[in-house]
């Protein structure tokens, strides 16, 4: 299924990200293009009636399958334009994923998305000296998981830019409970 992939090339995506490996990462990007836009197809066309050979199964895609699977692209998409020092870009690519995320409907369960597209973003915005704008990222990932050790430290590393001591105590208190 498109989405299993997908969670791999991610995988693998990071993998390229934090060795700065352009060429392996661009191969990756340009793979999961060229899936995504082969099960789009598909999905479009059971959408349209269109039958296919087999029935229905796992392996067959949905739109949500799809609309993972294209943020986790425009995810790396905004690593790689980060790698090449493109912020302008890489920002673009960040408040894109998080909007194509937002665009889907609650589902229970693990998330199937590797890496919050909000904590992705805000670490980009902290990287960028900009911890307020970071915070509020942080505080949307923590309404949709409470408690995510990751977005916690975060927002801990937010606070600390900002001088915020009262947050900086919340948020241990909280990291404690963990």
């Amino acid at each position: 299924n498109i989405g299993v992939r997908s969670q791999n090339y991610f995988i693998d995506g990071m993998l390229a990200y934090k060795s700065n490996d352009e060429s392996s990462l661009d191969n990756i990007i340009d793979k999961m293009t060229t899936e995504i836009n082969k099960e789009t197809v598909l999905v479009e066309n059971i959408k349209s009636g269109f039958t296919v050979c087999s029935s229905a199964s796992r392996q067959t895609p949905t739109q949500s399958d799809i609309r993972n699977a294209t943020v986790m692209k425009t995810q790396l998409m905004a690593l790689r334009a980060w790698m090449s020092n493109d912020l302008e870009e890489a920002e673009k690519l960040f408040k894109s994923s998080v909007a194509i995320k937002n665009e889907a409907s609650y589902s229970y369960g693990p998330p199937f998305i590797q890496k919050p597209t909000e904590e992705l973003y805000a670490e980009f915005l902290i990287s960028q000296n900009r911890p307020r704008e970071a915070m509020d990222l942080y505080e949307q990932s923590l309404k949709k998981g409470t408690k995510r050790l990751a977005a916690l430290k975060g927002m801990k590393k937010a606070a600390s830019l900002l001088g915020d001591n009262k947050l900086i105590e919340e948020v241990d208190m909280q990291l404690s409970q963990i």
